[in-house]
């Protein structure tokens, strides 16, 4: 089994992360995997931390 695969199922399983989230990240980690090395608040300068849903629930 492809180790990717793992990575990628546990991202589905954040909330609030969807299709178009998570490809958000992997594109600004520059992979799946590398997206648990990285700090929140550098995962949070990759997503639109802007937008209603974040300011609403974090």
């Amino acid at each position: 089994m492809d180790n990717d695969i793992v990575y990628k199922m546990a991202l589905t399983q954040i909330p609030l992360v969807g299709a178009k989230t998570a490809k958000n990240l992997i594109g600004y980690c520059g992979g799946v995997k590398e997206i648990y090395n990285k700090s929140v608040a550098l995962l949070k300068k990759g997503l639109d931390y802007n937008s209603k849903q974040w300011r609403y629930r974090y």
